[in-house]
């Protein structure tokens, strides 16, 4: 647990930092970038959590399917993030450029993390074989 405090501190920082931007966007008038900023920031967490989710099951199996699951999931997130953008742009009425500037930011600072704790996790894998 202590080697996840930094994962934990980034990612309540970032929540933090977005609630920040949030209340002074609101408190400014910008309501319609408020909500793009927040819709890009959950749908970049839902597929963080999705990958977070799928690589821990990975972590689980052989080598050959930890990579198949590893590859497929970035595969199958990638074209969700797609579809995301479709559909968003399509039929809700927020400032696109606002929701993806926010979704690819977030998704970019998530990933990051995601990595780390993909390192952290093969090192100890290593270690312990």
């Amino acid at each position: 647990m202590k080697n996840d405090r930094p994962i934990i501190i980034a990612f309540l920082a970032v929540i933090f930092l977005v609630a920040v931007a949030t209340v002074a966007l609101l408190k400014f008038g910008f309501t319609a970038l408020a909500s793009a900023i927040i819709g890009g920031f959950t749908a970049s967490f839902l597929y963080i959590l999705i990958g977070y989710l799928s690589i821990r099951k990975a972590f689980a199996k052989p080598a050959v399917k930890f990579y198949r699951l590893f590859f497929g999931g970035l595969a199958v997130r990638f074209l969700l993030f797609i579809m995301t953008l479709v559909l968003i742009h399509r039929f809700v009425n927020i400032p696109i450029f606002g929701f993806i500037l926010s979704f690819i930011g977030f998704y970019i600072v998530f990933q990051i993390l995601e990595m780390h704790f993909i390192w952290q996790k093969l090192e100890k894998r290593t270690n312990t074989h």
